[in-house]
């Protein structure tokens, strides 16, 4: 089961590896790991290690990876090109 908080922190993933994306176009797009760090000391008062760091972004990068795959998904059976926020609701309502 999913939570707001789960889903907040998915979709700041996505957003990071979307404004990578837009600056970079190769289509294996890394979390930056600074940008991580920073998430999770300003929103959870904590430091996180280099290992845990590369741990978390691996994970948010496969979860996003997913996300964007059903909203692609999503989209193309509307006949759209453009991902909306509906489909990635879609998404999060499927996986609750």
């Amino acid at each position: 089961m999913h939570n707001d908080d789960d889903f907040a922190f998915l979709s700041y993933a996505v957003m990071m590896i979307l404004s990578a994306d837009n600056q970079n176009k190769e289509s294996d797009i890394r979390i930056s790991k600074q940008m991580l760090k920073r998430f999770v000391k300003d929103n959870f008062g904590a430091m996180i290690t280099d290992d845990a760091v590369d741990e978390l972004a691996g994970i948010l990068e496969r979860k996003a990876r997913e996300i964007s795959k059903h909203a692609v998904e999503s989209a193309k059976r509307d006949n759209r090109k453009r991902i909306t926020a509906e489909d990635i609701e879609l998404y999060r309502l499927k996986s609750d």
